[in-house]
């Protein structure tokens, strides 16, 4: 199933493509894109050789998120739409902050309004490889690119509605949230005196709409702790619990890929002792 993807994804050389072309796709990681390249029949030689190819007698066909999907064919649909989007907004707040009034940019703001356009010019030219995919596999591409839409939506549309968002949050989601950033930062201090600038910062409410105390907030923290950790024998936590606080990691990559890797970790302890957990 997915051959043909799978066949792009490893740079494949091969005459079963749809289209039955005799081709390779290359795969170009610093600009994120596949460029084609024709082959004879009999697959033994290449139409243009290396040190003749320019991308107008081997054009690239794929790139933006296309190209990274299908290069990291396999992975879970978060860890994709995750990475790729922050490594979008990374490099738009690298080129922002040398311009006078950075400090005062609404940068996730100004990123969905450039990013959503920019790509979907990209999803729309990587449709060029749809002559060499099935059916099913343009369909499945079709999804992936309309879910990435909505997650980039979901994540950075406004400020008004990520604040919306947050008061939905409760006391054990912000201290998942704590857990990640803190993990993956400093540490300097300590920690009762992070957790209260943390509180504070994030207007962390109980379900009474009070500030939470420091007092309640470690004991939640120090749950989620343990049952990410699989600690003094606690029940794993639910894996979706973390994918739904992922947006407010998105600045931090340490922190993402360690969300990344408990996902992994506690469905597979989950999937493992089903009968013992649940």
């Amino acid at each position: 199933m997915n051959k043909l993807i799978e066949n792009i994804k490893t740079e494949a050389v091969s005459n079963a493509w749809a289209n039955k072309k005799s081709a390779q796709f290359e795969y170009d990681a610093i600009r994120n894109q596949y460029r084609l390249l024709e082959l004879s029949p009999d697959l033994k030689s290449y139409i243009i050789g290396r040190s003749k190819r320019n991308d107008t007698n081997c054009p690239i066909l794929i790139k933006g998120f296309v190209a990274y999907l299908i290069r990291n064919w396999g992975k879970s649909e978060i860890e994709i739409f995750t990475t790729y989007s922050l490594s979008c907004f990374n490099k738009l707040e690298k080129t922002e902050s040398k311009k006078p009034g950075f400090f005062m940019l609404d940068l996730k703001t100004k990123f969905f309004h450039s990013h959503v356009p920019l790509e979907t010019e990209r999803i729309k030219f990587s449709e060029q490889i749809y002559t060499y995919l099935s059916v099913d596999e343009i369909n499945l591409i079709k999804k992936f690119t309309e879910a990435y839409f909505i997650f980039i939506e979901k994540i950075y549309s406004s400020i008004e509605r990520k604040q919306k968002q947050s008061n939905k949050l409760s006391v054990s989601d912000w201290s998942i949230i704590f857990y990640y950033l803190d993990e993956s930062g400093s540490k300097d201090g300590f920690k009762i005196k992070r957790i209260e600038e943390f509180i504070t910062k994030n207007n962390v409410v109980n379900p009474n709409g009070k500030l939470t105390t420091k007092g309640s907030f470690k004991k939640e923290y120090h749950i989620v702790e343990n049952r990410i950790n699989h600690k003094h024998n606690q029940k794993p936590l639910p894996p979706e619990r973390i994918r739904n606080i992922l947006p407010y990691l998105q600045n931090n990559q340490k922190a993402v890929n360690k969300a990344l890797s408990d996902i992994d970790y506690l469905k597979n302890e989950i999937e493992e002792n089903t009968e013992k957990y649940y």
